[in-house]
C-alpha cells in the first residue's frame, strides 16, 4: 500500500504510473488538469465523487489498471492497481501483486476526531493518549489490522541527511500572530478571539458594505451580502462564508426523509446579517484552521494583512506498507512564501518510487540494510 496524506502530488508512485492531488475542483476539473493526460500521459483518472474541493488519483493505462471500483469515504479515495507491462518473469517477479494507492486530504482546523476517523477508515491506528488542542481524539484505541504500521517514505533518504530532513511543504505567510489576540495563540481553537487590529478591519468593510437603515446606524442586508460574497469568493452560492452568512441571516435546513430532496442553501430575502455576525463568519472560518483563507478574503476586500514572516511545515507526507521499499524520493524547495510564479499552489509536491521489498533484498542488500536501520 501506498498512503498519500493531505495536498500530495505523488507522480513518481507505481514506477511513474500513478499521481495523486487534493483539493481540485469538479467545476473547472477538465480544464485544470488536461496536461496531465495530453502531456504527461496520466489517461486515466479517478475524481472523489462529492464536494467543492476533492481528491483526484490519475494513472496510466499502459502502465496499470483498475483491480476494482475506487473506495470512497470521507475525503479518502482507495484506488487498487495491477501491472500491465509484462516483464521477464524471475522469482521475485511481482507484477501479478496489487498495489493500493490511498489519496487522503485530512480535515484542517480543530476536527482532531474526524483527522482520527479519516485515517483509522483506511489505514491508521490513534490511541487517547494522543493529543491535540491539549485535548484527546479518542476515548480508546482505534486501529484498522494491518500487519504493521505504515511506514514514511522519507526513511530511505533520512540517513544521508541533517536534521532539517525532510523540507517543510508547506511555505506560506505567517498569519496566526496577526489574526489571533496576542496570548491566546496557543489555544486558538479553543477560545478564539481575533486579534483588535483584524476586528477593526471587519468593521470598515462591514460599514463598507452595509446599507440598510437601522437606528442611526446602517446593517448588511441580502443586496449587500450578495455583493460581499462575490467579491471574496466570485459569485454567491460557494465557499464556507456563503453557508455560515446564510445560517446567522436565518436560513434553516429543512427535514427531509432524503438527502437527495434538500434544497439548496439561500440566503433569505428579507435576512439581516449584524456586524456580530459578520465578524462570526470569520470566527467559523478562525476555528476551522482557514488563516489564508481570512487573509485572502481580507486582501480582495482591500484590508490586506501586512504579513512579512514564513510559516513552513511539513503537512503532506507519503507512507508506504513494509511489503514495499522506497527507492527514490523527490522533494521542492522554496524560500518565498506559495503560491507565486514558480509554484501555484500552496503546498510544495512529494513524490516517490517504490519497488517489491522482497526484490529490492535480493538485488541491493545494502539497499535494504539502510531501510531496516531507518525502520527497526
Amino acid at each position: 500500500m501506498v498512503a498519500t496524506c493531505q495536498h500530495l502530488i505523488a507522480p513518481c508512485t507505481l514506477p511513474r504510473a500513478a499521481a495523486g492531488l487534493s483539493e481540485v475542483s469538479p467545476l473547472s476539473f477538465e480544464q485544470d488538469f488536461s496536461f496531465m493526460s495530453e502531456n504527461l500521459g496520466y489517461d486515466g483518472v479517478e475524481l472523489f465523487r462529492k464536494g467543492r474541493f476533492r481528491p483526484a488519483t490519475f494513472w496510466k493505462t499502459s502502465r496499470v489498471e483498475l483491480v476494482s471500483p475506487a473506495q470512497h469515504k470521507d475525503r479518502t479515495m482507495l484506488t487498487t492497481f495491477r501491472l500491465t507491462t509484462t516483464p521477464t518473469p524471475t522469482d521475485n517477479d511481482s507484477s501479478s501483486e496489487n498495489w493500493h494507492v490511498l489519496n487522503c486530504h485530512l480535515q484542517a482546523g480543530k476536527q482532531g476526531g474526524r483527522r482520527v476517523r479519516q485515517i483509522v477508515e483506511e489505514s491508521g491506528s490513534v490511541g487517547p493518549e494522543f493529543l491535540e488542542d491539549s485535548e484527546p481524539v479518542s476515548s480508546k484505541e482505534k486501529s484498522l489490522p494491518l500487519a504493521s504500521p505504515l511506514i514514511d517514505a522519507t526513511c530511505i533518504d533520512r540517513l544521508k541527511h541533517d536534521d532539517d530532513y525532510p523540507p517543510p511543504t508547506l511555505v506560506v505567510p505567517e498569519l496566526i500572530s496577526l489574526l489571533i489576540e496576542e496570548g491566546n495563540i496557543e489555544t486558538c481553537f479553543i477560545d478564539t478571539k481575533f486579534s483588535s487590529d483584524v476586528l477593526e478591519r471587519l468593521g470598515r468593510i462591514y460599514q463598507r458594505y452595509a446599507t440598510v437603515p437601522s437606528g442611526d446606524s446602517f446593517q448588511m442586508g441580502k443586496r449587500d451580502v450578495d455583493e460581499w460574497l462575490t467579491a471574496i469568493n466570485g459569485r454567491v452560492g460557494r465557499g464556507s462564508e456563503f453557508r455560515s452568512a446564510a445560517k446567522f441571516m436565518g436560513w434553516v435546513e429543512p427535514v427531509v426523509e432524503d438527502k437527495a430532496d434538500r434544497p439548496p442553501i439561500i440566503i433569505p430575502e428579507d435576512g439581516i446579517l449584524t456586524l456580530d455576525n459578520f465578524i462570526g463568519v470569520y470566527l467559523e472560518e478562525l476555528q476551522q484552521g482557514k488563516f489564508w483563507g481570512i487573509a485572502w478574503d481580507l486582501a480582495a476586500l482591500k484590508e490586506p494583512l501586512p504579513a512579512n514572516n514564513l510559516f513552513t511545515a511539513r503537512y503532506d507526507r507519503m507512507y508506504c506498507s513494509k511489503s514495499l521499499m522506497p527507492i527514490a524520493m523527490l522533494n521542492f524547495e522554496c524560500k518565498t512564501p506559495c503560491p507565486n510564479k514558480f509554484e501555484p499552489s500552496d503546498h510544495l509536491p512529494v513524490a516517490g518510487a517504490f519497488k517489491d521489498l522482497i526484490a529490492t533484498i535480493t538485488d541491493n542488500k545494502n539497499t535494504y540494510k539502510k531501510y531496516y536501520l531507518c525502520n527497526k
